[in-house]
């Protein structure tokens, strides 16, 4: 039978599904209920020192592609987050705290938190798309900045360190600083965009905010792309994500060169079944083929 095992740096996932950020890292119950479904790993919504509210309602609009979203990145604070943390590692789930701040210094203090309370690895986030500026938003666009930002918090925490970047034409220009700069791992792509619907009975955007991130199937090509610029061009391992909804999606990512799969907008779609789904997908077709192990197809296309 194939082997789905992975090893992300110090982490022993048994799947190569990771929940992706953004989409159910609430609680350290729903956390674990993710787990239980059949995630190799789980990653937390991005988290602040201070607790933010987010964008009103309406924040997110479904298409015939994917999703467009403006959540504005929620969060209840710092010493709220940890507890979730603490709560899902009291059951064993190898876990991704999702990193935000206004600053290099609260990046380090939220990462030095995370890491306490037993986080397994830190992801930072440079690159939400319908964030305000100085949050994370723009940080990979200030290839100075990212740099900085990595470096600080590397020297500060022991736990590796995940840059999460979206998708852009020169990704392999940052995923190289970001990489000398002393980043463990890379998650790409986070939403795209940003974009925009418009409700043609009102003649108004859907979405409070106006514009949101794009995800879903819409954005896997862009995704896949980036990843396999990524692989191409750099030795970190890569967590894929982008409009992955199938057992052949996420075949195709490992073959772009990705390490693991991170699955979002396809958990809005099918709730918690998706791991499953997709797991058992991408086990079927490795025996198809005759493969004993993901390391036997991973890269394939850059070869």
């Amino acid at each position: 039978m194939p082997y789905m095992s992975v090893t992300l740096k110090s982490m022993q996932l048994k799947s190569p599904i990771v929940l992706a950020s953004g989409i159910l890292g609430v609680t350290g119950d729903i956390l674990k209920s993710v787990a239980d479904a059949g995630a190799g790993a789980v990653t937390t919504k991005t988290i602040f020192l201070e607790q933010r509210d987010g964008n009103g309602s309406p924040v997110v609009a479904e298409y015939a592609h994917g999703l467009l979203n403006c959540i504005g990145l929620p969060c209840p604070g710092i010493e709220e987050s940890v507890k979730e943390i603490r709560l899902a590692k009291a059951a064993g789930i190898p876990l991704i705290a999702s990193v935000g701040g206004k600053n290099t210094e609260e990046f380090i203090k939220v990462a030095q938190c995370c890491e306490e309370a037993g986080a397994d690895a830190l992801e930072l986030n440079f690159s939400c798309p319908h964030a305000e500026s100085g949050l994370g938003a723009n940080i990979q666009y200030n290839r100075e900045l990212a740099k900085s930002v990595v470096g600080a918090v590397k020297n500060n925490v022991s736990i590796p360190i995940i840059i999460k970047l979206t998708a852009e034409f020169k990704i392999a220009e940052i995923a190289k600083i970001v990489e000398a700069a002393g980043a463990d791992m890379i998650t790409c792509s986070n939403s795209v965009g940003p974009g925009m619907l418009i409700d043609v009975h009102t003649g108004r955007p859907v979405l409070s905010n106006r514009e949101g991130g794009v995800s879903g199937p819409a954005i896997k090509p862009i995704a896949l792309r980036a990843v396999y610029q990524i692989a191409k061009n750099t030795s970190l391992p890569i967590i894929g994500t982008g409009g992955i909804c199938t057992g052949k999606d996420a075949i195709e990512f490992i073959m772009a060169g990705a390490s693991a799969i991170g699955v979002g907008t396809s958990v809005v779609y099918n709730d918690h079944y998706a791991f499953k789904k997709i797991h058992d997908e991408m086990h079927e077709h490795l025996k198809e083929k005759g493969h004993k192990s993901l390391e036997e197809i991973r890269g394939s296309a850059l070869r």
